[in-house]
């Protein structure tokens, strides 16, 4: 009888473990490489943002920029997990400016990171998944895996110790370019290109 019920432990405890690891898969989000040739990135010019896959905090994939919803998307990139509040200020910025209300422009954070293996992908990536409840935000969280000192190359980003906001094209084609802090003299010169930019459009 005792033999009967340790084999019996040991089976329960074996079913457990088995749908732990089966819970475990269902939350994880698949992880993309960083860029699409996995080698430094090289462009033509300075003024167009890198051909990259990106994955939101839903799981949905993009190959980016072109797979972004709109023709315009104003980019806010992060290097360092302390630049989250200028992130916000940015984001929220360009909420109360409306400048992102239009059809044809969207607004996204961008944390950039160095290619990391899957393993730790999974962690920061989930990490941060689970740290916004809201679902619209997570949709508008795109990370990206590079070899940084090529991405910054190729937007001639001097230093990482500040956050960089862009608006770009779907084409790739980087319109606006600022960085540092956010502050009313920035959202207003955004607002006033976009409006002269769309204005031409009409």
């Amino acid at each position: 009888m005792i033999k009967y019920m340790k084999t019996c432990t040991k089976l329960l405890l074996l079913l457990v473990f088995v749908l732990n690891i089966q819970a475990s898969k269902a939350a994880i989000l698949p992880i993309l490489p960083g860029p699409v040739n996995q080698g430094e990135i090289t462009m033509a010019d300075h003024n167009h943002f890198p051909e990259l896959k990106s994955k939101n905090l839903e799981g949905k994939e993009y190959l980016l920029p072109q797979d972004l919803e709109t023709e315009l998307s104003i980019l806010v990139l992060a290097y360092k997990r302390d630049q989250q509040k200028d992130v916000d200020a940015w984001l929220s910025g360009i909420k109360e400016k409306e400048i992102d209300i239009c059809p044809v422009i969207r607004s996204y954070e961008v944390p950039v990171l160095k290619q990391f293996n899957t393993f730790i992908r999974f962690n920061i990536d989930n990490g941060m998944r689970y740290g916004i409840d809201d679902k619209s935000k997570r949709e508008h969280v795109l990370s990206v895996y590079v070899d940084k000192e090529s991405f910054n190359q190729a937007l001639e980003i001097a230093s990482e110790e500040t956050v960089h906001t862009l608006l770009v094209r779907q084409s790739g084609e980087i319109l606006w370019k600022e960085s540092g802090t956010v502050d009313d003299e920035k959202l207003n010169e955004l607002k006033d290109f976009l409006k002269f930019l769309l204005k031409g459009k009409k």
